[in-house]
């Protein structure tokens, strides 16, 4: 392993010296005797170290992927001062205001970056896709490349949009791809790259991306272009058993299945949640020459190739390529790359500290001097959301809430006061004045006192989830309690919720959870008592028909636009989830070639309704979720309703079809959970739960009932007019209601056999 200058004034003379070498360096006309390739670059607009450039071909089969990488290794040689300070930084640092590059300007800016109309040498890969856009072959070589076009993401974008624009085509035929390859990786379980039900950002390595601004169509091209080549790189690899620094990401032992893990993603609307809940259930992603596999993207091999200019590991890799394609010894033995991974972590670790550090500091001094301003409420009344946030959050950690109490109360009559602002302050605050009038503000929307909770339950280390014990689970009305473990004991309300709609009941049981925590009055599950309660629990405001169904104004799913290719199911049911609505139901008819779809969403006392119709049942569905979010998008944005008459069946069923029709099974049929082998050790309450949002089933309902030694849980399920119930009982609570709902899923399989029977 090379040695890198270690203390400040060693790093200044390097750097001092690498400015020298760098400028220096020519590119020698050996290089353009390789064979030269086609691309464009897309970059952010002020992106000035630009290492990728991807152009894509249509094959009979497929199509060919080309992701053009600069040639770095060219230029830095191994043990040269330019090596040296490489290793020094590891990467380069993006901060808020400018960068510090890994490699001089001249390089990392000029002689090197792939800038529009400029000959450079770069390390080709081209990988073979087919029509599903799964790889079946990759090659690598040396190249150069002259670009013909340097794109920002919103210029690209902009191509893609209009025919007659030069490059449209390419970037068109890129975009659809980029898609598929999306698609492709979304089938095969991946969560990292991906967007949540909010619409925050989950990177490759299944952390959340805090960045904000819009987010452009061209960036999903660069992001599937790069995961497709740093996956065939990594196959490429290991098909040759040759050491590289591969990038491993595990999952800890105490993650649920990633069946679950994708739910979560699409059913949590906090970005503070998700990542808690995230950073609980991953390891950080490492280097490692010994191949393990990469959870968050679900691949069995990955390593970092796309940017040799700004990250040494990709460095390290693209030499070690040059080696193999050279038949040369390789650069680095064993022991090396393991010394320079932990180097490279080490580094990277200490790096993140201290920037997070001087960030930290910086802003509790900012925030804490505007809790000592004199016009502080005006001050705060200015800052967004997310900044206030960040106030509460200090002024609870210093206990100092008294400045912002005006502000607070002021976002709460303005309903804008952030649901972790709300958690903090009812939960750690310990301002009895801010927690009372937090709860009125619950008491007109208890949804939100679910939210609060489960951000709670989700942020203290030593809460766990809530569970819900209903005295009633068959019919209105519903009287339910909230339980949650605090430190392992789990604690609940004396008297319980009571709704006519058991989501309300819930609700209202989270809220009553709630301000039993503030007044201390919460009880042992022993203590519960069953009381006479009135028919409404909580008052309720005088609203109009839209207040009844209010919807955040800026809900992504409400403001996004529409555009074909766009996975309309999926949206429709990530924004039914995050908001409390019924799973949308579909029903099917057939006519000749052509099925129709009929799609329902019920909220509250609305209900919205469209079809589709074309010759594939699935495009069908698709049109129908479609239509309906157009439908909400009018009604939340303009007030504007339409109806839609229901369609009717050009031809009667007998009695007998209709049963089987209308049976949980004959609406389910050929779904997976249906037909998987069950075995003790999976997760069945997760499965469980999975099912019936998939096919928009009320969720399973939990009942316990006994105490220790024996606790006994009683599962039930109402799907389609049918229930289903299990009973199981164990000494531990948690495991009873495991196999409750195990018992439920293998009742829910035997119908499903039974009525594929009959209908055979």
């Amino acid at each position: 392993m090379a040695t890198s200058p270690k203390s400040p004034k060693a790093l200044s003379k390097a750097w001092a010296e690498a400015l020298s070498e760098a400028e220096a360096l020519t590119l020698p006309d050996v290089l353009w005797q390789r064979p030269q390739v086609q691309g464009v670059t897309i970059d952010g607009p002020t992106s000035r170290d630009l290492d990728d450039a991807i152009y894509l071909e249509a094959t009979p089969t497929g199509a060919i992927a080309s992701v053009h990488i600069a040639d770095v290794a060219e230029l830095v040689a191994i043990g040269s001062t330019l090596d040296k300070v490489a290793l020094a930084r590891t990467q380069t640092r993006y901060l808020r205001h400018g960068n510090i590059p890994m490699l001089p300007p001249a390089l990392s800016e000029d002689r090197l970056s792939l800038l529009e109309g400029q000959p450079r040498p770069t390390l080709t890969v081209q990988v073979a896709l087919n029509h599903q856009a799964e790889i079946q072959s990759t090659d690598i070589f040396e190249s150069w490349l002259v670009s013909a076009k340097r794109f920002s993401y919103e210029q690209a974008d902009r191509v893609c949009q209009r025919p007659a624009q030069p490059f449209h085509e390419l970037l068109q035929r890129c975009q659809d791809w980029a898609k598929r390859l999306n698609q492709e990786r979304r089938n095969q379980g991946a969560i990292g790259g991906q967007f949540n039900a909010s619409g925050f950002w989950v990177n490759e390595d299944g952390a959340v991306d805090s960045t904000e601004g819009k987010r452009f169509h061209a960036q999903l091209i660069i992001q599937e272009f790069m995961i497709l080549a740093n996956r065939a790189v990594a196959h490429w690899f290991a098909q040759r058993d040759t050491l590289a620094l591969y990038r491993n990401h595990t999952a800890r032992d105490i993650a649920p299945e990633r069946e679950q893990i994708m739910q979560a993603l699409l059913t949590t609307g906090s970005m503070e949640l998700i990542r808690q809940k995230l950073q609980n259930w991953m390891n950080k992603a490492e280097y490692n020459p010994t191949l393990i596999g990469h959870f968050a993207l679900n691949l069995t091999a990955y390593c970092h190739f796309t940017s040799p200019i700004r990250r040494l590991a990709d460095l390290l890799n693209h030499r070690i390529i040059k080696a193999l394609i050279h038949a040369q010894p390789h650069p680095y033995r064993k022991v090396e790359l393991e010394q320079l991974c932990t180097y490279i972590a080490t580094t990277n670790q200490q790096e993140e500290a201290q920037t997070k550090e001087f960030y930290k500091q910086r802003d509790q001094q900012k925030y804490q001097k505007q809790l000592d301003g004199k016009a502080a409420t005006a001050t705060f009344a200015a800052l967004s959301n997310k900044e206030f946030s960040r106030i509460v959050k200090h002024a609870v950690k210093e206990n100092n809430c008294e400045p912002i109490q005006a502000a607070v109360i002021q976002r709460l009559e303005q309903d804008q006061l952030s649901v972790q602002s709300q958690y903090l302050l009812l939960i750690h605050s310990g301002e009895l004045a801010l927690q009372r009038r937090i709860l009125a503000a619950l008491q007109l929307r208890p949804e939100d006192a679910t939210s609060v909770l489960v951000m709670a339950t989700a942020q203290e280390p030593d809460w766990e989830s809530p569970d819900y014990v209903e005295a009633d689970p068959d019919k209105p009305p519903f009287v339910i309690w909230v339980e949650v473990a605090l430190a392992g004991q789990s604690v609940t309300t004396r008297a319980p919720a009571q709704s006519d709609r058991k989501q309300s009941a819930r609700h209202i049981a989270c809220l009553r959870w709630l301000e039993a925590f503030v007044a201390d009055e919460l009880v042992m599950p022993a203590q519960r008592q069953l009381t006479e309660l009135p028919a409404v629990d909580v008052p309720q405001p005088a609203v109009t028909e839209s207040a009844e169904i209010s919807a955040p104004a800026d809900h992504p799913t409400l403001n996004q636009s529409l555009e074909d290719g766009q996975n309309f199911v999926g949206l429709l049911q990530e924004l039914s989830q995050s908001l409390g609505w019924a799973m949308p139901a579909y029903q099917f008819t057939e006519a000749g070639t052509d099925f129709t779809c009929m799609c329902t969403v019920l909220i509250q006392e609305l209900s919205f309704r469209a079809i589709g119709t074309t010759t594939q049942k699935k495009k069908a569905k698709q049109v129908a979720a479609k239509e309906i979010l157009i439908q909400l998008q009018r009604w939340f944005q303009h007030g504007e309703r339409v109806e839609v008459e229901e369609p009717v069946s050009p031809t009667a069923a007998s009695p007998q079809e209709q049963a089987i029709q209308t049976t949980p099974a004959a609406v389910a049929i050929a779904h997976p959970l249906l037909v998987k082998e069950l075995k003790d050790g999976q997760n069945f309450i997760g499965f469980l739960q999975q099912l019936c949002q998939t096919l928009s089933w009320e969720l399973p309902a939990y009942e316990f009932s006994g105490e220790t030694p024996e606790f006994i849980c009683t599962c039930s399920v109402w799907a389609d007019g049918q229930r289903f119930k299990g009973r199981a009982i164990s000494s531990q609570k948690k495991k009873a209601k495991y196999f409750a709902a195990k018992v439920v899923l293998l009742n829910l399989q035997q119908d499903f056999k039974d009525n594929s029977i009959q209908k055979g």
